[in-house]
């Protein structure tokens, strides 16, 4: 018998009719109501933004675990899958929000909120981390007083957070990764997550991106600092680590879904990346 990983949703999309229908901001404190909160592994069909400013407890996206402390933020896309636990003394706002209500066929935002969602983790300075928290409380105090016009108010200020959130990227160079290079880079990443289970050379994905591998190594070294070859093994790994907590699957059945016939050999890709076995990490994580 298979389990899934619940997807959670701000509204089903024929319910979405309203501005409010397609974002949510919430205070964390009253969120919480003095108890501490225990999600188990899920994943959203939106947004999510949770900006803390006293923080501790835990949090893994996609599997990777981020410290839970004062001044972070932590940016996640449709999709991806988390498990967050947050004890009872911490303050901030939660912000969910579909992308249909940001972009509206806007390539500048869309550009935009693909560089800002593009790093899970942002822990920053406290007088780097409040100039944010003003922006967000205002958005917040305007989403819910709900006066004329706060639609076009909670998108400028939106707008504004994810632009000063960009400025505290981290980088892999002093260069700054160019437009073009961020475009395909995100190209690359979307048929990675949908093609992985039956493609994993890197000439199939070249092919399909019409460039030379010389061409997608460089711009992946670029803007993530890894090749082509390492971001295909880490999207399999991943797959997997979705595989063996979502379902009841053996590991050979898992590893012929994900097209390995050789199951020794995709043990050995795991435990190379992980540091144990697929059955360890099963029992380990869940």
């Amino acid at each position: 018998m298979k389990n899934k990983i619940p997807v959670k949703r701000i509204k089903e999309p024929k319910e979405r009719l309203f501005f409010s229908d397609f974002m949510g901001i919430q205070s964390v404190a009253k969120m919480l109501n003095g108890a501490p909160m225990v999600e188990k592994l899920h994943k959203h069909d939106f947004y999510f933004v949770l900006v803390l400013e006293n923080g501790s407890g835990s949090h893994f996206i996609d599997f990777i675990s981020y410290p839970v402390e004062n001044y972070t933020i932590y940016f996640m896309r449709p999709g991806q899958v988390h498990q967050l636990t947050l004890e009872k003394d911490c303050t901030g706002f939660l912000i969910n929000f579909n992308s249909e209500i940001y972009l509206s066929k806007d390539k500048v935002k869309s550009e935009l909120l693909r560089k800002a969602s593009g790093q899970n983790f942002y822990q920053l300075e406290k007088q780097k981390f409040n100039r944010l928290y003003s922006t967000i409380t205002y958005l917040f105090q305007e989403f819910n007083n709900k006066k004329k016009g706060f639609e076009e108010i909670v998108i400028a200020n939106l707008t504004i957070f994810f632009s000063e959130l960009t400025r505290f990227q981290k980088r892999n160079s002093l260069i700054t990764v160019s437009s073009y290079s961020l475009q395909r880079i995100d190209e690359f990443q979307q048929l990675l997550e949908t093609q992985i289970y039956t493609q994993k050379k890197v000439s199939y994905y070249t092919k399909k991106m019409n460039i030379s591998q010389y061409q997608l190594n460089s711009i992946t070294k670029e803007t993530l600092g890894k090749t082509a070859s390492e971001m295909i093994q880490e999207q399999v790994i991943l797959e997997a680590k979705k595989l063996l907590l979502a379902t009841t699957n053996q590991v050979n059945q898992i590893a012929m879904k994900l097209g390995y016939e050789d199951v020794s050999y995709f043990i050995r890709l795991f435990k190379k990346h992980t540091y144990q076995p697929p059955d360890t990490f099963r029992i380990n994580f869940k």
